[in-house]
């Protein structure tokens, strides 16, 4: 009976130490005002136990010792716990001073850990979730199922995609018409955003001392899906400026099957503002600025779509000179002294086999030179497929006279060894001349 109860207070004290030890540190790892929850083990196994004989009251009597001893011990530590918050507080200093103040001290304790909180770098959270759905191409759907899942754990993160990706909602509504009202069956679209409002948008005149605007114009064909024919046909402009770097703007957007077939309806309300522009110029912020038009962008077939003109294929297709071609196994356009063309014979259309129909850019007011104002870019004329093209025609083709099989595999073998020196910002290594005509 003796030794039951030495070991019922025994387990009790070691119970209550423990207990003690794993309230401090749940108190002092931290600071915030929060409930403190003991659960003290009223019933230790000596008090489950079924005794026997005479034991079974004495335990009874023990175990009922044991909860009032917890009881009252429980009581002090709260009393223990309070009295500890309110020394820690540099506000309260005494029991006597008002316990407004210690409130007061508490509540700003949590406004400081909330703005820590707040340093912490959520927006490298955003930014490093915007830069992994942006590199990796996940669909809207995706990243608004994982924001969903990570919205309760991480509660700063936005809902849903559009607000992680901060897309812009227009403030203006444009006007989206048919294209060719004329024709029922044509569902092409057209809408036109303008330039004026685009340049004051752009230009800022503290900043940009422009004393002339110079304007660059871009069209090509974008297309949207591979199993359909819809394609994008905008009209992109951009302000050229040695000393500074202009995002280009939109001023137009033809969608439909294809190319625009009414060229008149494409350009019409292009030509009109550009005629006004050119004229009167642009006045930012009580500043007149002269606009001028410095050239048109365009790839061949662009440029044929808009010049009315023949496509690259055809008998009177070169864009500079008159030159006629023939087809001896290609087509083959003879290095002669040919009569160049002129923005006046352009306009005249003195040599008709060139022209399809009359430009609509040729209403665009003077000085505009249709023939020098139209560049022509290197990208198609000098790098795509000219090597290849050479290539082939050297190196696989029959032929009495080339590089002996001797050089070719030399030649071959030095653009292997040269493909592990290539640095990593190049898409594409150097290969085996083995994979011309792969």
């Amino acid at each position: 009976m003796f030794n039951r109860k030495r070991s019922a207070n025994r387990l009790a004290s070691v119970d209550w130490r423990k207990k003690q030890k794993l309230m401090k540190q749940e108190y002092f790892s931290d600071t915030r005002e929060q409930p403190v929850n003991i659960a003290f083990p009223v019933e230790n196994d000596t008090c489950n136990r079924d005794h026997d004989g005479m034991g079974n009251r004495g335990s009874n009597e023990m175990c009922n010792r044991n909860r009032n001893n917890f009881q009252l011990d429980e009581d002090l530590i709260q009393s223990s716990i309070q009295n500890c918050r309110l020394s820690d507080s540099g506000m309260c200093k005494s029991d006597d001073e008002d316990s407004s103040s210690c409130e007061e001290s508490d509540d700003d304790d949590i406004d400081n850990y909330e703005n820590n909180r707040n340093d912490i770098p959520e927006a490298k959270i955003l930014t490093a979730l915007r830069t992994w759905a942006m590199d990796n191409v996940i669909p809207y759907g995706q990243v608004d199922s994982l924001l969903q899942i990570l919205k309760p754990f991480h509660p700063e993160l936005p809902l849903t995609s559009k607000t992680l990706f901060k897309k812009r909602v227009l403030k203006k509504n444009y006007c989206v018409q048919n294209f060719n009202p004329e024709d029922e069956n044509d569902k092409s679209e057209f809408v036109y955003y303008g330039m004026k409002k685009q340049l004051e948008r752009i230009i800022l005149p503290k900043i940009h001392k422009i004393d002339t605007i110079k304007l660059q114009f871009n069209i090509d064909g974008l297309p949207l899906y591979n199993s359909s024919a819809t394609e994008l046909y905008p009209i992109l402009g951009k302000i050229y400026r040695s000393d500074y770097i202009f995002k280009p703007f939109i001023v137009a957007i033809f969608c439909g099957k294809g190319k625009p077939k009414n060229i008149d309806n494409f350009f019409s309300q292009f030509v009109q503002e550009l005629n006004i522009l050119l004229k009167s110029g642009i006045t930012i912020k009580e500043k007149l600025i002269p606009v001028e038009l410095m050239c048109f962008i365009c790839d061949m077939p662009a440029r044929a779509m808009i010049k009315c003109t023949k496509g690259h294929t055809g008998f009177e297709a070169c864009e500079r000179c008159t030159v006629h071609e023939y087809k001896d196994g290609s087509t083959i356009y003879p290095v002669d002294q040919c009569i160049k063309r002129s923005d006046e014979s352009f306009r005249k259309q003195v040599y008709p086999h060139h022209h399809n129909s009359t430009s609509p850019l040729t209403h665009i007011t003077l000085p505009v030179d249709m023939i020098k104002d139209f560049v022509l870019d290197f990208m198609h004329l000098g790098s795509l497929g000219i090597m290849k093209k050479l290539l082939v025609e050297y190196w696989m083709k029959p032929k009495k006279v080339g590089l002996p099989r001797q050089e070719i595999l030399r030649i071959s073998q030095r653009l292997v060894n040269l493909s592990c020196q290539i640095p990593e910002e190049f898409q594409r290594t150097t290969r085996s001349l083995g994979d011309v005509g792969k």
